[in-house]
């Protein structure tokens, strides 16, 4: 087998190819997906994995044994353009994108590149792995400057499916999508969740969590919100607490469904770290170490089915009274990404925020929105004294939030709307505003990730008394009555009318 080198080597393009004809996808690519090949001469495996996306671009990381690379990859119809590639010193963007596969190229057709030539050598190669026999495939042969080749061949609606030639040539050995499991249809490309509490009526026990997300389940759901506090996940330095983690990714297990994981280090208007670190300032060293650690002791639990993750929710209410952090806020994101890229593997980044930083996302929060894969978002339609924005007006805020977010895809992370009349809302109007939110994702789907409602079950009074004194309100009448109907359930177990709606709505998007 040939070392793969001078192949990386891209500077510009001047392509010459032969006539287009009707083909197949031969190489599909969406996020998280990955391909394993495997080569009887060596244990270590060829991988490529869909990581995430850069504008347009595919980012697909290639772990080989010679140069492991991230290459970004612009679909055009049947070719496969190279914007981009990252061989471990950052990433160098073509002037202009580079052919690379032109999957419509007659048998015997070549093109030519910075890279060399590149020869469609078959359409019609037979290609057997240990599960499947694939048939017309393509064959395509890349020679580089200094004489050497390296063959690549693709299998219909499969892509990757062979790399060399002869007994040595590494072989697909499986293909798996981020959720799909063997036999199963692949999930809806916009994902809906809700975070399924039990009602206080049914208690707060192993069983009724799983009867909650069974039912939530069966209306719809397709993904689970997981968003740990840093100072619960290590309540002493080097201490994990994960046993929640376990239960809830087991469940995930159970019903296959997507993670969405945020890791709580600044919660809304405050810092939520162990003691121990509380007062580091974020460009700390140390506090990217243990964040570090922390990271790496987690990713293992979730059993790859984190699909994004977050690092901070909320977080422009913490930094709106504390713009001189947010500098070294940025500094710790850089400087633990690259775990975040290693440990959760295909999983989207991003830091989460409230609707009302979007005045700010070009100028306060630029730098940290520049990290991020996509926009988080929580959105609540409520004035300045907790109550409840006229319909319409909560509906388009909706719209002015995928607006500001440009190229971006939005996952909002939390939409919710209270039911208490002290609020000038009801549960009528809080039917109303899910329906209005379903529609305006509905009409925007190509521009949203996912939508998680919160809650499936209004709180505790324990608990409403808890979080005003955590939220530093707690003699807020208003205040404690938008977090204790926020719920599609009541107190009692009994579903409000929004519940409908959800059903109905989450059930559409499940068959999507």
């Amino acid at each position: 087998m040939k070392r793969f080198g001078s192949v990386l080597v891209l500077l510009a393009i001047s392509s010459a190819h032969g006539a287009a004809q009707e083909t197949a996808d031969y190489l599909p690519l969406g996020m998280g997906d990955q391909w394993e090949l495997r080569s009887p001469v060596t244990d270590k495996p060829i991988t490529f994995e869909v990581i995430g996306k850069a504008d347009s671009a595919y980012r697909v990381r290639w772990d080989n044994p010679w140069i492991p690379a991230e290459l970004q990859f612009v679909t055009a119809g049947n070719q496969v353009l190279l914007q981009g590639i990252d061989m471990g010193q950052g990433v160098y963007t073509l002037p202009t994108p580079l052919l690379y596969f032109d999957f419509a190229a007659a048998e015997n057709a070549s093109w030519s590149n910075a890279v060399g030539e590149m020869t469609i050598l078959s359409r019609h190669k037979t290609v057997s792995t240990p599960t499947k026999r694939h048939e017309q495939c393509i064959e395509i042969r890349i020679t580089d400057d200094k004489g050497e080749s390296n063959y690549w061949t693709f299998a219909p609606e499969i892509g990757f499916v062979q790399f060399g030639q002869g007994p040595e040539a590494f072989v697909l050995s499986s293909k798996r999508s981020l959720l799909s499991k063997p036999g199963e249809s692949q999930r809806p490309a916009l994902l809906i969740g809700i975070d399924s509490n039990p009602s206080p009526a049914e208690g707060y026990t192993p069983e009724s969590v799983r009867k909650t997300v069974k039912r939530a389940v069966d209306a719809g759901m397709t993904y689970m919100h997981m968003a740990p506090k840093w100072d619960e996940l290590e309540p002493m330095p080097g201490e994990y607490k994960l046993d929640d983690i376990d239960f809830s990714t087991g469940l995930c297990e159970e019903f296959n469904l997507a993670i969405e994981l945020g890791i709580r280090i600044v919660d809304t208007n405050q810092r939520s770290m162990p003691k121990a670190y509380a007062n580091w300032a974020f460009d700390d060293k140390r506090l990217a170490e243990r964040l570090d650690r922390l990271l790496r002791a987690v990713a293992p639990r979730f059993r790859g089915r984190v699909k994004w993750i977050t690092i901070g929710n909320e977080v422009n209410a913490y930094f709106d009274g504390h713009k001189n952090e947010i500098t070294p806020y940025v500094t710790l994101m850089k400087r633990v990404l690259p775990t975040v890229r290693d440990q959760f593997r295909g999983a989207l980044f991003t830091i989460n925020l409230t609707s009302e930083a979007l005045p700010k996302l070009q100028s306060d929060y630029a730098p940290l929105v520049s990290l991020t894969d996509f926009l988080s978002l929580t959105y609540y339609p409520l004035n300045p004294d907790f109550t409840v924005l006229p319909s319409k007006t909560a509906v388009a805020r909706l719209k002015e939030m995928m607006d500001a977010a440009g190229n971006r895809k939005v996952l909002f992370q939390e939409i919710g709307c209270p039911s208490s009349t002290l609020l000038n809302s009801s549960e009528e109007i809080q039917a109303q505003f899910l329906e209005g939110v379903f529609a305006a994702i509905r009409e925007n789907k190509d521009r949203v990730l996912a939508a998680n409602i919160l809650w499936m079950s209004d709180i505790a009074q324990s608990l409403v008394d808890e979080f005003g004194k955590y939220y530093k309100l707690p003699n807020s009448d208003k205040f404690k009555a938008y977090l204790a109907t926020l719920g599609l359930f009541d107190r009692n177990g009994k579903a409000k009318k929004a519940w409908s709606v959800f059903q109905r709505e989450a059930q559409n998007f499940s068959q999507q």
